[in-house]
């Protein structure tokens, strides 16, 4: 796959906010998906990479362009509704994602199969924003083998210690709007490598609001995990 580095990413598009501030008044969880299958994504699975806000030392912040290509098989896969890739890409099904699309600015990728470029009824659900950086009180990770020029990637989670994400109270007013979220941080670590396929990029946590978070529970029961975000 390649990357483009002169386009504008979605990430800053989403970015692009009104400078006021004002607190933050609607409830966000932070989405834990417990199913994972053996598949690959990150670089091998989208046309083309971003990288006009990606690090240009470690990779992290590009962001996926087009549609996304993995090797599914949709017969094998009938009882998931959510579920992760090995690079932390969280796919849902074509149901939940008709549902979902009813807050109206869910993100979302088409998929197609990596060999036979078949349509497949899966999606790759996409933030609408990047979160503010969490706050100091933020407890659950720890630290290591981060990028020394942007300091995004590093993070790690700890065993059996729950993640309890902690920010500011008062936000930019945009993300009152946003019902997909990811955190600015990044967990794992990034590795820009040539050629780009064999790069690995550190993943963010995803936050929903209230209405996502029903949605995707009524899919998918206890194959999924929500802990309180605070803002305190």
């Amino acid at each position: 796959m390649e990357s483009l580095s002169g386009s504008l990413s979605n990430q800053a598009r989403l970015s692009r906010c009104n400078k006021s501030i004002f607190p933050m008044n609607k409830k966000m969880y932070l989405l834990t998906v417990k199913s994972q299958i053996n598949i690959y994504g990150g670089p091998n699975s989208a046309s083309f990479y971003d990288m006009s806000e990606g690090c240009d030392c470690c990779g992290s912040g590009s962001v996926p362009v087009g549609p996304r290509y993995y090797n599914l098989n949709p017969d094998k896969l009938k009882k998931l509704n959510i579920f992760l890739t090995l690079d932390s890409d969280i796919i849902i099904s074509k149901q939940l994602a008709m549902d979902i699309q009813m807050s109206g600015n869910t993100q979302l990728d088409e998929i197609f199969h990596i060999k036979t470029k078949e349509r497949l009824p899966f999606y790759v659900l996409k933030p609408e924003k990047i979160m503010p950086r969490f706050s100091k009180d933020t407890t659950g990770y720890e630290r290591e083998n981060f990028c020394p020029k942007c300091g995004r990637d590093g993070h790690f989670f700890m065993p059996k210690v729950p993640l309890k994400l902690v920010y500011d109270e008062r936000v930019d007013e945009g993300y009152n709007n946003v019902h997909v979220a990811a955190t600015w941080e990044l967990f794992g670590n990034s590795i820009l490598r040539k050629p780009f396929d064999d790069s690995v990029f550190a993943s963010p946590c995803f936050l929903v609001d209230e209405f996502i978070k029903n949605k995707i529970y009524e899919y998918a029961g206890r194959r999924v995990h929500f802990n309180d975000v605070s803002f305190a």
